[in-house]
Protein backbone atom coordinates (compact mmCIF):
# COMPACT_ATOMS: atom_id res chain seq x y z
CA UNK A 1 0.00 0.00 0.00
CA UNK A 2 2.98 2.66 0.23
CA UNK A 3 3.89 2.51 -3.42
CA UNK A 4 3.44 4.93 -5.61
CA UNK A 5 0.04 3.66 -7.90
CA UNK A 6 -1.50 4.27 -4.26
CA UNK A 7 -3.99 7.40 -3.82
CA UNK A 8 -3.97 9.37 -0.90
CA UNK A 9 -7.52 11.40 0.04
CA UNK A 10 -7.04 14.98 1.25
CA UNK A 11 -9.28 18.03 2.82
CA UNK A 12 -8.02 21.87 2.48
CA UNK A 13 -8.15 23.77 5.59
CA UNK A 14 -6.82 27.19 6.50
CA UNK A 15 -4.24 28.47 8.85
CA UNK A 16 -4.08 32.06 9.81
CA UNK A 17 -4.98 32.57 5.90
CA UNK A 18 -3.18 30.23 4.61
CA UNK A 19 -4.50 27.37 2.57
CA UNK A 20 -2.81 23.89 3.49
CA UNK A 21 -3.63 20.35 2.32
CA UNK A 22 -3.90 17.81 4.90
CA UNK A 23 -4.23 14.41 4.56
CA UNK A 24 -7.12 11.88 5.91
CA UNK A 25 -6.11 8.76 7.05
CA UNK A 26 -8.38 6.30 9.67
CA UNK A 27 -5.07 3.76 9.82
CA UNK A 28 -2.91 6.36 12.13
CA UNK A 29 -2.95 6.14 15.65
CA UNK A 30 -2.07 10.10 16.27
CA UNK A 31 -2.86 12.99 14.46
CA UNK A 32 0.44 14.53 13.10
CA UNK A 33 1.81 18.25 12.01
CA UNK A 34 4.75 19.52 11.11
CA UNK A 35 7.00 21.57 13.36
CA UNK A 36 7.00 24.43 10.37
CA UNK A 37 3.43 24.62 10.69
CA UNK A 38 2.59 25.28 13.88
CA UNK A 39 5.80 26.82 15.51
CA UNK A 40 4.22 29.85 16.22
CA UNK A 41 1.52 27.30 18.62
CA UNK A 42 1.96 26.41 22.19
CA UNK A 43 4.22 22.90 21.88
CA UNK A 44 3.89 21.06 25.11
CA UNK A 45 6.90 18.94 25.57
CA UNK A 46 5.87 14.99 26.18
CA UNK A 47 7.57 11.64 25.98
CA UNK A 48 6.34 9.90 23.20
CA UNK A 49 7.41 7.05 20.34
CA UNK A 50 6.21 7.35 17.30
CA UNK A 51 6.89 4.65 13.82
CA UNK A 52 6.40 5.11 10.75
CA UNK A 53 4.79 2.10 8.84
CA UNK A 54 7.80 0.32 8.26
CA UNK A 55 8.99 0.77 12.23
CA UNK A 56 11.46 4.27 11.23
CA UNK A 57 11.65 6.00 14.59
CA UNK A 58 9.74 9.48 14.62
CA UNK A 59 11.16 11.92 16.39
CA UNK A 60 8.54 13.89 18.42
CA UNK A 61 8.85 17.63 19.25
CA UNK A 62 5.66 17.93 21.59
CA UNK A 63 1.94 18.05 21.19
CA UNK A 64 -0.71 20.89 20.78
CA UNK A 65 -3.53 22.03 19.49
CA UNK A 66 -3.55 22.97 15.67
CA UNK A 67 -6.50 25.76 15.31
CA UNK A 68 -7.73 25.78 11.52
CA UNK A 69 -10.79 26.70 9.32
CA UNK A 70 -12.34 24.17 7.07
CA UNK A 71 -15.06 25.65 4.54
CA UNK A 72 -15.41 28.63 6.84
CA UNK A 73 -15.74 26.53 10.05
CA UNK A 74 -13.88 26.77 12.46
CA UNK A 75 -12.07 23.36 13.88
CA UNK A 76 -9.29 22.24 16.05
CA UNK A 77 -6.96 18.89 15.88
CA UNK A 78 -4.53 17.61 18.83
CA UNK A 79 -1.29 17.00 17.25
CA UNK A 80 2.03 15.65 17.63
CA UNK A 81 4.71 18.13 16.05
CA UNK A 82 7.20 16.61 14.80
CA UNK A 83 10.30 18.21 12.68
CA UNK A 84 10.33 14.32 10.65
CA UNK A 85 7.24 14.44 8.64
CA UNK A 86 6.42 17.34 6.08
CA UNK A 87 2.47 17.02 6.23
CA UNK A 88 -0.50 17.66 8.30
CA UNK A 89 -1.69 13.77 8.91
CA UNK A 90 -5.46 13.80 10.61
CA UNK A 91 -6.51 10.47 12.08
CA UNK A 92 -9.24 8.45 13.34
CA UNK A 93 -9.71 10.11 16.27
CA UNK A 94 -9.98 13.41 14.82
CA UNK A 95 -12.82 11.72 12.22
CA UNK A 96 -14.24 10.21 15.41
CA UNK A 97 -14.20 13.64 17.72
CA UNK A 98 -15.61 15.45 14.51
CA UNK A 99 -18.83 12.60 13.77
CA UNK A 100 -17.41 12.44 10.35
CA UNK A 101 -19.33 10.81 7.47
CA UNK A 102 -16.79 9.27 4.67
CA UNK A 103 -18.83 9.41 0.93
CA UNK A 104 -16.48 7.65 -0.70
CA UNK A 105 -18.32 7.36 -3.66
CA UNK A 106 -19.08 11.14 -4.17
CA UNK A 107 -15.36 12.06 -3.03
CA UNK A 108 -16.85 14.11 -0.43
CA UNK A 109 -16.71 14.21 3.99
CA UNK A 110 -19.19 15.18 6.47
CA UNK A 111 -17.44 16.85 9.18
CA UNK A 112 -19.83 17.70 12.15
CA UNK A 113 -22.42 18.10 9.86
CA UNK A 114 -20.44 20.01 7.40
CA UNK A 115 -19.86 18.75 3.85
CA UNK A 116 -16.32 18.99 2.67
CA UNK A 117 -15.43 18.24 -0.84
CA UNK A 118 -12.51 16.02 -0.94
CA UNK A 119 -9.28 15.68 -3.14
CA UNK A 120 -7.38 12.92 -4.34
CA UNK A 121 -3.88 12.52 -5.35
CA UNK A 122 -1.03 9.90 -6.02
CA UNK A 123 0.58 9.32 -3.34
CA UNK A 124 4.38 11.19 -2.94
CA UNK A 125 5.92 8.60 -0.50
CA UNK A 126 8.80 8.40 -3.40
CA UNK A 127 9.65 12.09 -2.80
CA UNK A 128 11.23 13.84 0.42
CA UNK A 129 11.59 17.63 0.77
CA UNK A 130 15.00 18.39 1.66
CA UNK A 131 16.04 21.58 4.14
CA UNK A 132 19.40 22.67 5.56
CA UNK A 133 19.59 21.34 9.06
CA UNK A 134 21.56 24.09 10.36
CA UNK A 135 23.30 27.71 9.22
CA UNK A 136 26.05 27.52 7.45
CA UNK A 137 28.40 30.05 5.34
CA UNK A 138 29.74 29.06 2.85
CA UNK A 139 32.77 30.64 1.55
CA UNK A 140 34.21 31.48 -2.21
CA UNK A 141 35.90 29.39 -3.81
CA UNK A 142 35.26 26.47 -1.96
CA UNK A 143 33.38 23.59 -1.35
CA UNK A 144 31.43 22.62 1.68
CA UNK A 145 29.66 19.53 3.55
CA UNK A 146 25.81 20.87 4.14
CA UNK A 147 23.80 19.23 7.08
CA UNK A 148 20.63 18.66 5.64
CA UNK A 149 17.07 16.88 7.02
CA UNK A 150 14.35 15.28 4.82
CA UNK A 151 11.54 14.60 6.16
CA UNK A 152 9.25 11.84 5.57
CA UNK A 153 5.71 13.11 3.57
CA UNK A 154 3.87 11.00 5.99
CA UNK A 155 4.17 7.81 7.90
CA UNK A 156 4.10 5.16 4.76
CA UNK A 157 7.25 6.19 3.28
CA UNK A 158 9.41 3.28 2.18
CA UNK A 159 12.11 2.55 3.49
CA UNK A 160 15.04 3.13 0.99
CA UNK A 161 17.83 5.18 -0.06
CA UNK A 162 17.57 8.44 -1.39
CA UNK A 163 18.98 10.26 -4.27
CA UNK A 164 19.20 14.28 -4.60
CA UNK A 165 19.70 15.97 -8.12
CA UNK A 166 23.00 18.23 -9.11
CA UNK A 167 21.80 22.05 -9.05
CA UNK A 168 22.37 25.67 -9.03
CA UNK A 169 20.44 27.44 -5.65
CA UNK A 170 21.59 30.29 -6.37
CA UNK A 171 23.75 32.38 -8.78
CA UNK A 172 27.64 30.41 -8.26
CA UNK A 173 25.88 27.63 -5.69
CA UNK A 174 26.55 24.56 -6.58
CA UNK A 175 24.69 21.65 -4.76
CA UNK A 176 26.16 17.97 -5.65
CA UNK A 177 24.24 14.99 -6.77
CA UNK A 178 24.48 12.64 -3.32
CA UNK A 179 23.03 9.61 -2.17
CA UNK A 180 22.01 9.61 1.09
CA UNK A 181 20.58 6.94 3.79
CA UNK A 182 16.57 6.53 4.81
CA UNK A 183 18.23 7.71 8.24
CA UNK A 184 18.55 11.24 7.61
CA UNK A 185 20.40 12.15 11.34
CA UNK A 186 23.99 12.60 9.55
CA UNK A 187 22.79 13.45 5.98
CA UNK A 188 25.02 16.40 4.05
CA UNK A 189 25.16 17.14 0.63
CA UNK A 190 28.11 19.03 -1.25
CA UNK A 191 27.74 22.42 -1.92
CA UNK A 192 30.66 24.38 -4.22
CA UNK A 193 31.00 27.95 -4.44
CA UNK A 194 31.98 29.62 -6.93
CA UNK A 195 30.12 33.16 -7.14
CA UNK A 196 33.21 35.06 -5.78
CA UNK A 197 31.45 36.06 -2.75
CA UNK A 198 30.67 34.12 0.54
CA UNK A 199 27.63 32.38 0.50
CA UNK A 200 25.26 31.94 3.77
CA UNK A 201 22.30 29.23 3.58
CA UNK A 202 19.70 29.60 6.68
CA UNK A 203 18.34 27.00 8.81
CA UNK A 204 15.35 25.38 6.79
CA UNK A 205 15.53 26.17 3.74
CA UNK A 206 14.46 24.41 0.35
CA UNK A 207 16.95 22.70 -1.52
CA UNK A 208 14.69 20.52 -3.85
CA UNK A 209 13.54 17.45 -3.67
CA UNK A 210 15.39 14.04 -3.18
CA UNK A 211 13.85 10.77 -5.02
CA UNK A 212 14.06 6.80 -3.75
CA UNK A 213 16.96 5.15 -5.88
CA UNK A 214 14.92 2.42 -8.19
CA UNK A 215 15.69 -1.05 -7.25
CA UNK A 216 18.65 -3.29 -8.91
CA UNK A 217 20.10 -6.29 -8.78
CA UNK A 218 23.64 -5.58 -9.00
CA UNK A 219 26.28 -4.29 -6.64
CA UNK A 220 30.00 -4.38 -7.48
CA UNK A 221 32.45 -4.80 -4.89
CA UNK A 222 35.72 -3.47 -6.07
CA UNK A 223 39.10 -4.32 -4.21
CA UNK A 224 41.62 -2.46 -5.24
CA UNK A 225 45.22 -3.45 -5.73
CA UNK A 226 46.77 -0.65 -8.14
CA UNK A 227 50.48 -1.90 -7.21
CA UNK A 228 49.57 -5.01 -9.06
CA UNK A 229 50.72 -6.60 -11.80
CA UNK A 230 49.18 -8.17 -14.16
CA UNK A 231 49.07 -11.64 -13.03
CA UNK A 232 48.27 -10.60 -9.91
CA UNK A 233 45.05 -8.37 -11.00
CA UNK A 234 42.86 -7.33 -8.02
CA UNK A 235 38.85 -8.99 -8.25
CA UNK A 236 35.82 -7.32 -8.60
CA UNK A 237 32.96 -9.14 -7.17
CA UNK A 238 29.42 -9.30 -9.16
CA UNK A 239 26.64 -9.73 -6.33
CA UNK A 240 22.93 -8.66 -5.81
CA UNK A 241 21.37 -5.51 -4.47
CA UNK A 242 21.07 -1.34 -4.58
CA UNK A 243 20.42 0.64 -7.11
CA UNK A 244 21.38 3.10 -9.83
CA UNK A 245 23.49 6.24 -9.81
CA UNK A 246 23.70 7.18 -13.06
CA UNK A 247 21.55 8.29 -15.56
CA UNK A 248 22.29 7.99 -19.62
CA UNK A 249 24.89 5.00 -19.06
CA UNK A 250 25.22 3.80 -22.89
CA UNK A 251 25.35 -0.09 -22.11
CA UNK A 252 27.39 -2.59 -23.78
CA UNK A 253 26.76 -6.18 -25.19
CA UNK A 254 25.85 -8.31 -22.17
CA UNK A 255 28.69 -10.92 -23.30
CA UNK A 256 31.37 -8.63 -21.73
CA UNK A 257 32.26 -7.01 -18.74
CA UNK A 258 34.86 -4.37 -18.73
CA UNK A 259 36.64 -3.22 -15.23
CA UNK A 260 38.80 0.35 -15.71
CA UNK A 261 39.87 1.44 -12.27
CA UNK A 262 39.43 5.45 -12.16
CA UNK A 263 42.82 6.57 -13.21
CA UNK A 264 43.97 8.69 -16.35
CA UNK A 265 45.99 6.36 -17.70
CA UNK A 266 44.35 2.64 -17.77
CA UNK A 267 45.48 0.30 -20.28
CA UNK A 268 45.94 -4.05 -21.22
CA UNK A 269 42.62 -4.27 -19.99
CA UNK A 270 41.49 -8.02 -19.92
CA UNK A 271 37.91 -8.37 -21.37
CA UNK A 272 36.36 -11.53 -19.32
CA UNK A 273 32.94 -13.08 -20.70
CA UNK A 274 30.59 -12.32 -18.48
CA UNK A 275 27.74 -14.91 -17.67
CA UNK A 276 25.37 -12.76 -16.69
CA UNK A 277 23.44 -12.38 -13.96
CA UNK A 278 21.73 -15.77 -12.35
CA UNK A 279 21.14 -16.63 -8.90
CA UNK A 280 21.62 -14.44 -5.99
CA UNK A 281 24.25 -16.94 -4.67
CA UNK A 282 26.27 -16.82 -8.02
CA UNK A 283 29.57 -14.98 -8.47
CA UNK A 284 31.22 -13.39 -11.35
CA UNK A 285 35.10 -12.92 -10.96
CA UNK A 286 35.95 -10.00 -13.47
CA UNK A 287 39.91 -9.40 -13.85
CA UNK A 288 41.30 -5.67 -14.15
CA UNK A 289 44.79 -4.81 -15.22
CA UNK A 290 47.10 -2.41 -13.34
CA UNK A 291 46.90 1.21 -13.84
CA UNK A 292 50.10 2.76 -14.75
CA UNK A 293 49.99 6.64 -14.06
CA UNK A 294 52.89 9.04 -14.25
CA UNK A 295 53.01 9.72 -10.46
CA UNK A 296 57.11 9.97 -9.69
CA UNK A 297 59.03 8.20 -7.76
CA UNK A 298 62.10 10.17 -5.63
CA UNK A 299 64.62 8.20 -8.08
CA UNK A 300 62.73 10.21 -11.31
CA UNK A 301 63.09 13.11 -9.78
CA UNK A 302 66.87 13.98 -11.20
CA UNK A 303 67.65 16.73 -9.52
CA UNK A 304 64.13 18.41 -11.47
CA UNK A 305 62.06 19.96 -8.19
CA UNK A 306 60.40 22.43 -10.37
CA UNK A 307 57.02 21.15 -9.46
CA UNK A 308 57.46 21.51 -5.98
CA UNK A 309 59.31 25.12 -6.55
CA UNK A 310 55.30 26.76 -6.18
CA UNK A 311 55.44 25.36 -2.79
CA UNK A 312 58.69 26.06 -1.62
CA UNK A 313 58.25 30.01 -2.95
CA UNK A 314 55.20 30.25 -0.37
CA UNK A 315 57.04 28.35 3.06
CA UNK A 316 56.55 31.64 5.37
CA UNK A 317 59.07 34.64 5.86
CA UNK A 318 59.22 33.94 9.20
CA UNK A 319 61.13 31.17 9.30
CA UNK A 320 65.04 31.56 9.80
CA UNK A 321 67.80 30.85 6.99
CA UNK A 322 68.40 27.46 9.01
CA UNK A 323 64.70 26.69 8.63
CA UNK A 324 63.98 27.64 5.54
CA UNK A 325 66.57 25.13 4.32
CA UNK A 326 65.43 22.28 6.51
CA UNK A 327 62.38 23.05 5.13
CA UNK A 328 63.78 22.99 1.43
CA UNK A 329 65.37 20.15 2.02
CA UNK A 330 62.32 17.84 3.32
CA UNK A 331 60.25 19.47 0.06
CA UNK A 332 62.84 17.57 -2.31
CA UNK A 333 63.56 14.84 -0.26
CA UNK A 334 59.41 14.06 -0.72
CA UNK A 335 59.37 15.44 -4.04
CA UNK A 336 57.77 12.58 -5.23
CA UNK A 337 54.63 13.05 -3.11
CA UNK A 338 53.92 16.06 -5.08
CA UNK A 339 51.77 15.96 -8.17
CA UNK A 340 53.37 17.00 -11.06
CA UNK A 341 50.25 18.04 -13.38
CA UNK A 342 46.39 17.59 -12.32
CA UNK A 343 46.12 14.50 -14.10
CA UNK A 344 49.45 13.01 -11.89
CA UNK A 345 46.96 11.90 -8.71
CA UNK A 346 48.56 8.36 -8.14
CA UNK A 347 47.18 5.18 -7.24
CA UNK A 348 46.40 3.89 -3.89
CA UNK A 349 45.45 0.21 -2.52
CA UNK A 350 43.95 1.02 0.56
CA UNK A 351 40.23 1.58 -0.23
CA UNK A 352 37.55 -0.59 -0.85
CA UNK A 353 34.62 0.83 -3.54
CA UNK A 354 31.30 0.30 -3.95
CA UNK A 355 29.89 0.70 -7.41
CA UNK A 356 26.01 0.84 -8.23
CA UNK A 357 25.57 -0.19 -12.05
CA UNK A 358 22.33 -0.36 -13.97
CA UNK A 359 19.32 -2.83 -12.86
CA UNK A 360 19.94 -5.98 -14.91
CA UNK A 361 22.86 -4.92 -16.44
CA UNK A 362 26.86 -6.09 -16.18
CA UNK A 363 29.27 -3.45 -15.14
CA UNK A 364 30.43 -1.58 -18.96
CA UNK A 365 33.51 0.54 -17.29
Amino acid sequence: MSDSGRSETYVDINIKGRSVCALLDSGYERSVCPFRVCHNTKITPVKAELYAANSTPISVVGTARLQFMICGMKMFADVYVSESVDEIILNYDYLEHNNCEWLFGEHRIIISGLSVPLRSRPSKCTVRRIYVREPVVVPSDTSVNVPVRMPFVNLITPKNEWLTEPKEIRLGLLAARTLLSHDDRFAAIAFMNVSGTDQALCKGSGLGMATTCPDANVRLLVKPDLTAEIDNTPEVVIGPTCSDLEDGVTELPPAVDECVNDSDVADNLILPPAPGFADDDDETIVKCASVHTSASTSSDCDGDFAHVQPVINKLPESLTAEQRDKAIELIKRNADIFGRHEFDVGCTNLVTASIITDPGHPPIA
